[in-house]
């Protein structure tokens, strides 16, 4: 019969998703995993201190100044986001919650938030869908 040691518990691991056992059921990473969690908490650590750096850096050039890049919105109490290209890792600006996920949600592409700005526009005014298909061959999707 196994008898298990005082102290250890079989659990899921965070990291693997495997039933093993954990010594340390606060962290809930097996020691199997340990060594790639911690390399990617200390990663993640890095990348937390470049955005904090990309940050102060663009607010000093802004003279101080914290708000939105694309509406405007000053942002006293919650801090904006860096905002990157995810295809080259670039950073572009800050950008603050709601400008950042819209950006987010078009995933990027010029094209598809100028075929919303167009549906707003028409749809504003109630125009008629046949004017919005004509415009359709205008923006199209890559």
């Amino acid at each position: 019969m196994y008898k298990r040691k005082r102290g250890t518990t079989r659990r899921k691991c965070r990291w693997c998703k495997q039933a093993r056992v954990l010594n340390n059921l606060q962290s809930r990473i097996c020691s199997m995993c340990q060594p790639a969690w911690r390399e990617w908490v200390a990663q993640k650590k890095m990348n937390q201190e470049a955005r904090q750096a990309s940050y102060n850096l663009i607010v000093e050039e802004r003279d101080g100044e914290t708000c939105c890049e694309i509406c405007g919105r000053y942002s006293d109490k919650r801090r904006l986001n860096v905002d990157h290209n995810h295809k080259t890792g670039k950073i572009r600006g800050i950008l603050c919650y709601f400008c950042n996920y819209g950006l987010r949600w078009f995933k990027d592409n010029p094209k598809r938030l100028e075929r919303a700005a167009l549906y707003l526009r028409n749809t504003e005014n109630d125009v008629p869908r046949s004017i919005w298909s004509m415009a359709e061959h205008v923006y199209s999707l890559d």
